[in-house]
């Protein structure tokens, strides 16, 4: 018996049609996988309550016993926006994507069927999803390990004393800028150039909110800077949704659990920065609201707003003036000759932005003289100081950036931002203003809370004195631009 089942093996044609239908099997099995089926019951819920999925894989669910003409309606919601889809084709399936960077998430979804099936003409069930985030599910070196913030080593700047009233999440533009062949995609956690670039940057824009408040900042594997050439800005907030936003969630995880102890807080963020400070308002804040009423702001700049955020997320308020709080400030820094080119960071359609000299909404114009200063660097010694009438600024409300005449050159990345951007310079050209409105927001927000404790509240009597130093300290020996490039004295 088993010599007739060899010598029929070795005929060609029979082995052949073996291997196209182990391959056929294989084809169109391998979409399905992995695959788990529920069967709608007499229960109000369905029978399964528990998904695990990993990062970059796409699980589908099967409700087993209802089929597409009985269907009437299917809605799914999800305490994160981004984890699945939905689609029944010819079976209602729950379509749930690994690709965001959330270990658990809650699914909860609604089938109404045109009449009733085992009693029931509604069904209701909720899906607990567990995201695997493990590092052997990244390719080798592309995102390296992550990030522990139990350990300070981790994080770019703790504050020795949490002695002010406020605090500081800063979260750093984009350091990481390895234009080698075979470089990683999101850079590695213990990369040298990206440490130093980061403590360069913090140092340049740490005057504009340590001497008030308490800062936190972070290290995250944050996205390399060529990687960007091959995205729209639509597809850059899906990509910071993987580990870079991973890496922030945990960070503000333990930022909460460890240090804050209940003070209110502004996050900070410039390009890359912004790109995550607009993952943190829509993702992380959806998940704590008992944090986000907390916040005294957002300052996400360098990187549009949009009103389809607005619309999406309407809990989001964007700043209308110079002292509201709980807002969102943003703004993009053009010339003229940029109004009619592609700008990576700057929305096709629909950006906001608010006038960092006046701050207003509209298209007042704002002269150099009321500029308080500018913070610029010598190129001679490489040291900076802080500059009067060195740009003005006007709000181009068609295309949501403010539009400047400046003594500083345009960013040298053209290919990114177009031949008149200042995308480098957005701080450091309005940089005494933002420090000043720093300042004034926090003493708006002490006054519509006056619930705060009498020591809180005492804590910021030294804000008048803070904010009539006209030039803040600022250590030189090293610097770093917000387009990533590193200036050692």
């Amino acid at each position: 018996m088993m010599d007739t089942v060899k010598r029929i093996f070795n005929i060609l044609p029979v082995r052949a049609a073996l291997i196209c239908v182990l391959a056929f099997f294989i084809v169109f099995s391998c979409p399905l996988m992995p695959m788990q089926e529920v069967y709608a019951g007499k229960s109000p819920a369905l029978s399964f309550d528990r998904v695990t999925v990993r990062v970059g894989q796409v699980h589908r669910i099967r409700i087993k016993n209802i089929f597409e003409d009985q269907i009437k309606s299917m809605t799914v919601e999800s305490d994160d926006p981004n984890i699945l889809s939905v689609s029944h084709e010819k079976k209602p399936m729950l379509t749930i994507r690994g690709n965001i960077a959330y270990e658990h998430a809650t699914v909860k979804a609604q089938i109404v069927t045109k009449y009733n099936i085992a009693g029931r003409d509604k069904f209701d069930f909720s899906l607990n999803v567990f995201v695997y985030t493990d590092r052997e599910l990244a390719e080798e070196g592309s995102a390296g390990r992550a990030p522990d913030y139990s350990k300070k080593s981790d994080w770019l700047y703790l504050p020795k004393k949490a002695n002010k009233p406020v605090d500081t999440f800063f979260i750093y533009s984009t350091q990481y800028d390895n234009e080698d062949a075979d470089a990683p995609d999101l850079a590695p956690m213990d990369d040298i150039s990206h440490r130093l670039g980061a403590q360069g940057v913090f140092r340049g824009q740490a005057p504009l909110f340590k001497g008030v408040t308490n800062v936190y900042a972070p290290y995250y594997r944050q996205t390399n800077m060529k990687k960007y050439s091959e995205m729209s800005p639509d597809q850059v907030m899906k990509y910071q949704r993987h580990e870079q936003k991973l890496d922030i969630c945990r960070a503000l995880d333990y930022y909460f659990e460890h240090y804050n102890n209940g003070r209110p807080f502004i996050i900070f963020g410039h390009s890359q920065g912004a790109m995550m400070t607009l993952v943190v308002l829509e993702d992380y804040m959806k998940r704590h609201p008992e944090y986000y009423r907390r916040m005294l702001a957002a300052y996400a700049i360098g990187f549009s707003v949009t009103k389809t955020d607005l619309a999406c997320y309407p809990y989001l308020r964007f700043a209308q003036g110079a002292r509201d709080t709980g807002v969102v400030v943003s703004w993009n820094t053009e010339g003229k000759k940029n109004h009619d080119q592609s700008n990576f960071v700057v929305a096709p359609v629909g950006s906001i932005a608010i006038n960092p000299i006046n701050w207003k909404r509209d298209e007042t114009y704002a002269p150099a003289s009321e500029n308080l200063g500018s913070r610029v660097r010598d190129p001679i010694t490489g040291v900076y100081s802080i500059r009067k009438r060195w740009g003005d600024a006007r709000v181009d409300l068609d295309r949501g950036v403010v539009v400047t005449r400046t003594k500083f050159s345009p960013n040298t990345k053209k290919y990114l931002y177009g031949t008149a951007s200042y995308h480098s310079k957005d701080i450091a050209l309005y940089y005494m203003n933002l420090r000043k409105n720093i300042r004034d927001r926090i003493r708006a927000y002490r006054k519509s809370h006056r619930n705060a404790t009498a020591a809180s509240i005492a804590d910021f009597k030294h804000l008048d004195m803070l904010n009539r130093m006209i030039i803040p300290h600022i250590d030189t020996s090293v610097t770093a631009e917000s387009d990533g490039s590193t200036v050692s004295r």
